[in-house]
């Protein structure tokens, strides 16, 4: 996600509290993202961490609970080869325009970008579908006797 400069000083490299922070690695092969700097990111405060590009540490980032989508996997580092570009305008990640107020949201299936103009309506919607789908779900839980987690409460 780029930011405008002065945010970008005020959040550091790895992201702000209660950010995503949204990369386009424009092709490197090397993995920008591993265990240790999504977890300084968590540190300070950044919820999650999406790249159109390849992250490493797979493994220990799930461990850590750090949510990272990625669209590569590889166990290669870039050591010394990436620097940060931070220009406040918007860039393009997998496809999709990203601008800095836009809503990310991202679970095992994939990741979404929500357009700020629209999100309000989209998260009414999501909150809508829901309310019909989790008391359904948790019927059938409670037949399967299954212990109830968060999907259904």
């Amino acid at each position: 996600m780029r930011m405008p400069a002065s945010r970008w000083r005020e959040a550091g490299p790895w992201g702000a509290p209660d950010e995503v922070l949204v990369i386009d690695a424009k092709g490197t092969v090397a993995g920008i993202l591993g265990s240790s700097n999504t977890l300084q990111g968590r540190v300070e405060g950044t919820v999650g961490f999406v790249i159109d590009g390849t992250c490493r540490d797979s493994y220990e980032a799930t461990i850590q609970g750090t949510p990272v989508f990625c669209t590569v996997r590889s166990p290669a580092h870039p050591m010394g080869r990436i620097r940060a570009v931070w220009d406040g305008e918007p860039i393009v990640c997998a496809g999709a325009p990203v601008r800095s107020d836009d809503l990310i949201v991202a679970d095992d299936d994939g990741v979404m970008v929500v357009p700020h103009e629209i999100a309000e309506e989209v998260v009414d919607r999501a909150r809508r579908i829901q309310e019909v789908d989790r008391p359904h779900r948790r019927e059938a839980y409670a037949k399967l006797g299954l212990p109830f987690d968060e999907t259904v409460e």
